[in-house]
């Protein structure tokens, strides 16, 4: 049985994300999108597998690492006139921590520091 989460705030420490990352971050994506993306649009896995490695390149990603374990990551591209969170994904154990919250907050910092505006995307779909 998997050990309780503590309430507390928690902050992740990030790191680069690279290849090997794919073995657990395809898996962590179908878990978080794959209700969304289905009721939206339907789920074609080898679809979703080839979009996943073409489009959200594990190398893409920042890594965020709780306790040596990684629970999540993100995607942020940088435009001429805003910042772009392409991905966020949290690791369902760890959501409702305030890590999200977190992420969001690190990353309006970053946007106000070199005065562009944050944006994202989101599917209605998902909670």
């Amino acid at each position: 049985m998997p050990r309780p989460i503590s309430t507390r705030k928690l902050y992740p420490a990030q790191r680069p994300g690279t290849g090997a990352d794919f073995d657990w971050l395809y898996p962590l994506y179908k878990l978080c999108l794959r209700p969304a993306i289905s009721r939206t649009w339907g789920w074609d896995e080898g679809f979703q597998t080839a979009s996943f490695r073409t489009h959200l390149s594990p190398k893409k990603f920042t890594v965020l690492v709780l306790d040596s374990k990684d629970i999540g990551g993100f995607i942020l591209v940088e435009h001429a006139d805003h910042l772009w969170l392409e991905m966020l994904l949290i690791d369902p154990e760890y959501q409702n921590k305030g890590i999200g919250a977190g992420v969001i907050r690190q990353l309006q910092r970053q946007s106000a520091t070199v005065g562009k505006p944050l944006k994202l995307c989101v599917i209605k779909a998902n909670p």
